[in-house]
């Protein structure tokens, strides 16, 4: 069924008519041409901290359902506003699409860059070695968690993820480092050795936010409480369960007060990561 038809059955269910074909291709044409401004508009703000990620979903063409690939970029500026900066369908997550598109939003204007935040992909993170040399890739700490998670058994999961947050909490990447380390030890004496190797292999890439030199900016009161609300909202991996967040888990929303960048890691990386399926 055509894109076109099946906007007319709706069109039908929800105004009890048919429209004229002309009328609804041209409504149609309006809609892309708006859609096709909005993609290609210039990029004012510098962005600090952008999160990609590529989203997949079922599609009808030809008679034919394929997936669809999309990749995403939203960007957080100096304020800690989000907005979606770039969408770019019938790409895949190779390193000739990450420059593509990276490529588009640079010619928009894409500017200020501090912070490349995404999914461990080599071909993502060459781009931003390439393309915006003054940036630093961080890996989805959500994601990364999860990829920790998928390695240990049920049995072992709410201790494993209070250990992760608990990693996630430190001040600095030192402490970070070594309480990664201590807590890989841990698992290896409950015969976690796949979570322990996982855990090893990826927490240098998932605390590039924790080197001195971010964050810089401060948010206001109202933001911070947005963001801690989201985030005992919006983190299901280790959510207790039970109403109240963890003692140790309470300590670091307090640090993190201080820390915008780990509230945006937190939060904006469920937004997009929440539509990927699981590789």
């Amino acid at each position: 069924m055509s894109s076109t038809r099946r906007v007319d059955d709706i069109g039908q269910l929800l105004r009890g008519e048919r429209m004229p074909p002309q009328t609804l291709s041209d409504k149609l044409k309006k809609v892309y041409e708006d859609i096709d401004e909005w993609r290609k508009r210039p990029l004012e703000s510098e962005y600090p901290y952008v999160f990609v990620d590529g989203v997949w979903h079922k599609r009808s063409w030809g008679g034919h359902v394929e997936n669809a690939g999309v990749l995403v970029a939203i960007g957080v500026d100096a304020e800690g506003r989000r907005e979606v900066i770039a969408v770019d369908e019938g790409m895949r997550e190779d390193a000739a699409s990450w420059e593509q598109f990276f490529r588009g939003m640079i010619e928009r204007g894409l500017s200020g860059v501090r912070l490349v935040v995404g999914d461990r992909c080599a071909g993502l993170v060459a781009t931003v070695n390439s393309m915006l040399p003054k940036a630093k890739y961080q890996r989805c700490m959500v994601r990364f968690m999860r990829n920790v998670l998928s390695k240990t058994p049920p049995g072992h999961r709410e201790w494993a993820s209070a250990a992760l947050k608990a990693v996630f909490a430190q001040e600095s990447r030192e402490d970070g480092l070594a309480k990664a380390e201590t807590v890989a030890a841990k698992m290896e004496t409950r015969r976690l050795k796949a979570a322990a190797d996982c855990l090893r292999e990826g927490i240098g890439e998932t605390t590039t936010y924790l080197l001195g030199e971010f964050p810089l900016e401060q948010q206001d009161q109202a933001a911070h409480e947005q963001h801690d609300r989201a985030i005992e909202q919006g983190d299901p991996p280790a959510h207790p369960g039970r109403g109240q967040l963890p003692r140790l888990q309470r300590r670091a929303h307090a640090r993190m007060r201080q820390n915008p960048l780990r509230h945006l890691t937190l939060v904006v990386g469920p937004a997009i990561h929440g539509h990927v399926p699981a590789r």
